[in-house]
């Protein structure tokens, strides 16, 4: 368990980090998948800015609403737990860090599992959560093959999917998640 204040500086890290090296990072999202580097490091940029929006305003989005109607009811946000991602392999860093962050700032933790075509951006990005101070398993690469998603989705340590992806595989996934998964 962390709080809200500790997982936002791992996120300003997060940016830091990206800033830091962006031709770095476009330049694996080049090589990898044949990405333009200026649209890869178009990529870079937007993952760095997301991590400072949710760096500067989980604490607000997540603050519990109390509910007018009543003295003692309000609503509150708290962590469900593990998260599947899988995400496509045309953005594989801009809709890895698109699902994973405001996860993570919730208190979630995600299991990602990168396209085929970018394993080593997968491995990229596991590297920076980590250096960014995310070593509690908050956010792990899985690779695993798409038959293997019910065996994943049925373990009882996963809360939730997000996935982005075609219709036919979401509908699939869908299915799986609505056997398996209850909050």
């Amino acid at each position: 368990d962390t709080t809200i204040a500790q997982r936002s500086k791992k996120l300003f890290k997060l940016a830091e980090l990206l800033e830091a090296e962006p031709r770095r990072y476009a330049s694996i999202l080049t090589r990898e998948m044949g990405k333009p580097i200026t649209q890869a490091l178009n990529e870079v940029k937007w993952c760095a800015y997301h991590c400072r929006v949710f760096a500067e305003k989980t604490e607000e989005m997540l603050r519990p609403v109390e509910i007018a109607e009543s003295e003692k009811s309000y609503v509150q946000y708290d962590p469900t737990g593990v998260i599947y991602q899988i995400v496509p392999f045309n953005f594989p860093m801009w809709l890895t860090f698109k699902g994973a962050v405001p996860i993570i700032a919730g208190g979630n933790s995600i299991l990602h599992r990168p396209a085929n075509t970018v394993p080593t951006m997968g491995r990229v990005i596991e590297q920076l959560f980590k250096e960014a101070g995310f070593t509690n398993g908050e956010f792990v690469n899985v690779y695993s093959a798409s038959d293997m998603s019910e065996m994943i989705l049925s373990d009882k340590r996963i809360a939730g999917l997000t996935f982005i992806g075609s219709t036919r595989v979401g509908r699939i996934l869908a299915a799986l998640a609505g056997k398996h998964l209850s909050l």
